[in-house]
């Protein structure tokens, strides 16, 4: 036991000390909850063969807007029917998501004709039988703009502290016991 009388600011710390450790672990355990969830989502979704994408431009608006989280699966074009909205990768690398609007077949291959919803010109492609494009599964709207925000290295310097945060509040949890 002490024998110096502790002080009325010693006593009024010690409260705010131990209420900011556990806001601290609190939330640091929210974060890791989440990222965990993330995970587990996308892990399940992969496995299911989606894929997601944020659509960039507003020309399937009002089906998709710029921004809008996009579910895609791959499926062979022999697949893809009238109205089906699809993703063609262009030479260039880009994907472009667009409604079927027609359907022709070649010799070999498929020609597909596609068109924005707010696009007054369409696109044809030449894909052969057997290759696969993005047929559109579902979207989320607004929520490509959250991901493409936290994606990369924010997303991954936030999970390592929330761990690091939750890792010392632990160990000193345990080292105030001892």
């Amino acid at each position: 036991m002490s024998s110096a009388p502790a002080t009325g600011a010693a006593l009024a710390a010690r409260p705010s000390a131990g209420l900011g450790r556990r806001v601290a672990t609190w939330l640091s355990g929210v974060v890791l909850l989440f990222a965990a969830c993330v995970l587990v989502a996308v892990l399940a979704a992969g496995a299911a063969g989606l894929r997601i994408r944020v659509e960039q431009t507003g020309s399937m608006a009002p089906a998709l807007h710029r921004g809008d989280l996009v579910i895609v699966k791959q499926v062979p074009v022999d697949s893809v029917r009238l109205g089906d909205v699809i993703g063609v990768r262009t030479s260039e690398g880009a994907v472009i998501v667009h409604r079927v609007k027609r359907l022709a077949g070649l010799q070999g291959a498929i020609q597909v004709t596609t068109q924005g919803d707010a696009n007054p010109t369409s696109e044809q492609w030449t894909i052969r039988h057997g290759e696969r494009v993005a047929l559109v599964r579902g979207s989320v709207p607004s929520l490509g703009s959250a991901v493409d925000t936290v994606k990369g290295p924010y997303a991954a310097i936030a999970v390592l502290l929330a761990g690091l945060l939750l890792a010392i509040s632990t160990l000193r949890g345990i080292w105030s016991r001892s």
